[in-house]
């Protein structure tokens, strides 16, 4: 499933510089905070209010959650697990499915590892039920490595996140072999999960429904076949991966083409 972050719980685990941009003070954190609140949406031209046709009535079905907390924190997860027959349940970002969009590698790095704290802290610590998936900062493969290390030895976390979209090269290139090592050696897991929709070429679509038909399972496709021509699993035969959130049609596909 997911979590839904709360920024107020998440800013007590952040650098100081990242919290500034988080509160939308100083000069970036002014343009972001800007930047959510403008009419004109959001910098993919894709996450805005849904306009028109079927949407609308997608819109206007009822949400029911399981308890009155807020949705997707911690008691929320809670709360469904005790009424439901759900044991355990693996938990990933929302918003920090772009994380493969940055570009300063230290804001990644700093970025991951306040998130890791903080879902380390406010979810795996509150219900043991709860085992959040942690982001590491694939931009720079070395740290990427060390704070995946960190997330499974010292966080307790069951491994991490590798974003789909928005990395500078697919993510079977030899470039992020070091974390790949890291958790063959660890035993942890890495999920391959649909990210951001721009930059696939999809780009000119104009809304949500057009665009989610294609913008999990196709990045999943790529990401498979690097995987196994960049001979990823043969060198790293240990390591265990999950390819999530993009059904399973696409194998289908892949295993045709291949």
């Amino acid at each position: 499933g997911h979590i839904i972050e709360s920024l107020e719980d998440m800013v007590p685990f952040l650098d100081r510089p990242i919290r500034e941009t988080a509160l939308g003070i100083g000069g970036i954190g002014s343009t972001i905070r800007m930047s959510k609140t403008s009419l004109f949406g959001t910098l993919d031209g894709l996450h805005f209010a849904r306009m028109g046709g079927s949407d609308n009535a997608t819109a206007r079905r009822e949400r029911v959650n399981a308890s009155e907390s807020r949705m997707g924190s911690a008691e929320d997860w809670t709360a469904l697990l005790d009424k439901s027959p759900i044991e355990q349940t693996v938990v990933y970002t929302t918003e920090g499915l772009q994380v493969g969009r940055l570009r300063n590698r230290d804001y990644a790095v700093g970025l991951c590892r306040g998130y890791n704290d903080y879902v380390a802290a406010s979810y795996h610590s509150t219900d043991s039920r709860i085992h959040p998936i942690a982001l590491i900062p694939m931009q720079d493969p070395a740290q990427a490595a060390l704070e995946l290390r960190r997330a499974v030895k010292e966080l307790g976390l069951l491994g991490a996140m590798v974003p789909s979209t928005g990395l500078d090269l697919h993510v079977g290139h030899e470039y992020y072999w070091p974390v790949y090592k890291e958790a063959s050696e660890l035993g942890c897991v890495l999920a391959l999960h649909g990210g951001s929709n721009a930059g696939i070429g999809i780009d000119s679509f104009q809304d949500l429904t057009t665009s989610g038909i294609v913008h999990h399972p196709v990045p999943l496709l790529y990401a498979f076949v690097s995987f196994i021509y960049d001979r990823v699993f043969e060198n790293f035969p240990d390591m265990r991966v999950a390819f999530l959130e993009g059904g399973c049609a696409w194998v289908a596909l892949a295993l045709d083409r291949i």
